[in-house]
């Protein structure tokens, strides 16, 4: 599927009630336009697709949700969900885009550079070993608040291999599996983190369509 560099893309922030008008989701419009009859489409965390037609749109107002015809990139706005979607629904981690427009994927290659020990980065090397499950965490840039989801880390080639390491300071080509999936799109930066800190920095290069 080719990507659509003006397709709209909202990642979901947070979803909450709103008194008397239902289920709103809300966060900031990375890219695209959405207007009042546009078709949408909700997706990733692992969660069945959600599609609909939006009824209403809305932007944060002074403890109050204003009403608008149309929300644009730049735009911090929310979505009204028609019934029967609710917050149970959708969450925080999925994103609404133009229906097709963005696939859903847990497995990846990457070419990925670790930060040097002065940077933030790890003192130790990571090894790369069948089945070896790290405490580094995920996150693409394309979302502007925290996101990460546990991944496992391994050589695109286990297989041909015993043992590898990745130094700090070092890039290399890796497969990534991440624990559940989310909307990535090609050439998507992303950062590896191990607690708080940033210990490198990655770009999605191709998508593997079977599990490991």
């Amino acid at each position: 599927m080719g990507q659509d560099p003006n397709a709209f893309l909202m990642p979901i922030e947070d979803v909450f009630v709103v008194k008397e008008r239902g289920t709103i989701v809300v966060g900031p419009v990375k890219r695209g336009s959405l207007t009042k009859g546009d078709m949408v489409e909700v997706i990733g965390l692992g969660r069945a697709p959600v599609r609909f037609a939006v009824s209403d749109l809305s932007k944060p107002g002074l403890g109050a949700f204003a009403g608008l015809n149309i929300l644009t990139s730049g735009d911090y706005g929310g979505i009204f969900l028609p019934a029967p979607y609710d917050g149970a629904s959708v969450g925080r981690g999925m994103v609404v885009v133009a229906p097709g427009s963005i696939d859903v994927h847990q497995h990846f290659n990457a070419i990925v550079t670790l930060r040097a020990t002065e940077q933030g980065g790890l003192k130790e090397p990571i090894p790369l070993i069948i089945g070896y499950t790290p405490t580094h965490w995920f996150k693409p840039d394309f979302y502007v608040y925290d996101i990460f989801t546990a991944c496992l880390i391994e050589h695109p080639s286990p297989k041909d291999i015993d043992y590898f390491e990745l130094l700090p300071e070092e890039t290399a080509e890796l497969t990534i599996h991440l624990l559940v999936p989310l909307a990535l799109e090609l050439g998507s930066n992303f950062q590896l983190r191990s607690g708080p800190r940033v210990i490198g920095e990655g770009i999605i290069t191709s998508f593997i369509s079977n599990a490991i």
